[in-house]
């Protein structure tokens, strides 16, 4: 658009008319233009707020989705556990879930009531947790086979790096590690009926037992203390290949040199050491799982703390407590024990 002509001195009057008329249409077309704008500016932000709303709410969808694939709503509703916990994925969810079940059953393997008990581990695992799963889970089952990509994804176990055909079989695996039976094969593991079942192997030292704990004095006549189980205390005929999970605790002054908690068999010929420590005037734990060489005859449980001579021997004080041996391999089946890590 060309400039307004500006008034000269020497414009007649219809000349000055025809200018300021000109200055006055393009001064309205200025003006209209620029309502345009503002409005479309106007316009231009409400698109954009109501663009910013449809994507924060599309977000909000796809965070409860998977984006690949047909992700179905009760895919969505199985990822919320029990305690109302939303995992990003069902997966997720049931790796999650595998992991804590491991890591209870740990927990109530090291308790004391398993001395001379049989607990049954499904009343410390949340059950209920599976057993919804579960039922969701056959809600999932599409039947025209197309499963969704998140079904198929959570058929694979990371904790296990394995593979599973179904969600089903998947949810059944977990539920045969939480039902199951676990007994302590030690006896008096507890020393709540005093020394039974338990003595000092040779004239060196003595035991007696106050308070649940076995106490095992030096009498200088040697240079370890070695408090063991009668030969054949632990069971017999276990065959080759089964693994124990053994723990006890151990307190010894800090003038002895080691500590060892060991399952023998001597008929057998098999000297498997579970734990080695150093002592510290306080009580250690002493755990490991062991693996049968050859099939058992007479297993039995054995402690030994040394000493550097017979004179730091003498009068030593070494306290026990806790002592349990349970056959993992029984109590989980074969190929689905529990490392010591989650032990």
């Amino acid at each position: 658009m060309a400039d307004t002509p500006k008034l000269n001195p020497s414009d007649r009057s219809v000349e000055a008319y025809e200018k300021i008329n000109q200055s006055i249409d393009q001064s309205n077309s200025a003006k209209t233009a620029a309502d345009n704008a503002n409005t479309t500016a106007d316009e231009a932000k409400q698109i954009a707020e109501s663009s910013n709303t449809k994507s924060v709410r599309t977000q909000e969808q796809l965070d409860q989705v998977v984006i690949e694939g047909d992700s179905s709503v009760e895919a969505a509703q199985a990822r919320v556990d029990t305690d109302g916990v939303s995992h990003q994925t069902l997966k997720e969810r049931l790796d999650d879930e595998h992991t804590e079940v491991t890591t209870q059953l740990a927990e109530k393997a090291q308790q004391s009531d398993l001395e001379n008990t049989v607990v049954s581990l499904h009343m410390k695992a949340d059950k209920t947790t599976v057993d919804s799963t579960n039922k969701r889970i056959d809600e999932l089952v599409i039947e025209s086979g197309d499963a969704n990509a998140e079904v198929t994804d959570a058929h694979v176990s990371g904790v296990k790096n394995k593979t599973f055909s179904t969600l089903r079989n998947r949810l059944e695996e977990i539920e045969k590690v939480i039902d199951f039976n676990a007994t302590n094969e030690v006896e008096n593991g507890d020393f709540s009926e005093g020394t039974t079942g338990w003595e000092h192997n040779g004239s060196y030292g003595e035991i007696s037992a106050t308070d649940n704990t076995l106490i095992a004095t030096g009498l200088g006549t040697g240079t370890s203390l070695q408090v063991i189980q009668p030969y054949g205390s632990l069971p017999s005929n276990v065959p080759s290949g089964t693994k124990y999970y053994i723990v006890g605790k151990i307190k010894a002054p800090s003038t002895a040199t080691n500590i060892f908690l060991n399952y023998r068999d001597i008929s057998a010929e098999m000297d498997l050491g579970v734990s080695q420590k150093e002592p510290s005037d306080e009580y250690v734990t002493l755990s490991g799982i062991i693996t049968l060489t050859t099939t058992s005859v007479n297993p039995f449980v054995q402690t030994i703390v040394t000493f550097p001579d017979e004179d730091t021997q003498n009068g030593a004080v070494v306290e026990y407590k806790h002592f349990m041996a349970i056959n993992l391999t029984k109590t989980f089946r074969s190929g689905y024990e529990p490392t010591k890590k989650r032990v």
